[in-house]
């Protein structure tokens, strides 16, 4: 649990500068350092509770002074996604959803590949059963395998 969550906010530092939809600054020579705005982490409710993620949250927050997390727990999640995709928003940059709804994601074009983010070696790690949780039907990686 504590590997996956430290992952997952790697994750989020390495996305963040590809993601951003209409919200993106145009290149005005900033450094990453000044960037700034909301940032919506959509999670599936279960980190809401796990002491580490406090922690990580508060030092994201501190080093990211500019940046604002919200967290949208489960309960919200496939409404607002679905309201958000259905609307052409693509108002959250990384969301973690229990593997029960990623089809759901896929379905509604509110998940983008990350097949870059995961080369072959690092994917023949895990189970089978689990990449089929994550995979489309398109053949893609949708997340990362829990």
């Amino acid at each position: 649990m504590q590997f996956g969550l430290h992952l997952l906010f790697v994750l989020l530092l390495f996305i963040l500068p590809g993601c951003g939809g209409k919200h993106a600054p145009q290149s005005s020579g900033a450094s990453s350092a000044e960037v700034g705005g909301p940032i919506t982490f959509v999670n599936n409710g279960a980190l809401t509770y796990d002491p580490s993620t406090v922690i990580n949250m508060a030092r994201f927050s501190e080093t990211h002074p500019r940046v604002q997390l919200e967290v949208v727990e489960e309960s919200d999640i496939l409404a607002r996604l679905a309201t958000l995709v259905a609307g052409g928003e693509e108002d959250f940059d990384i969301t973690e959803p229990s593997a029960v709804n990623v089809p759901q994601f896929i379905s509604i074009g509110a998940l983008m590949p990350l097949d870059d983010l995961f080369p072959p070696a690092e994917m023949a790690r895990y189970p089978e059963g689990t990449l089929n949780e994550i995979t489309g039907k398109d053949g893609h990686i949708y997340g990362k395998p829990h």
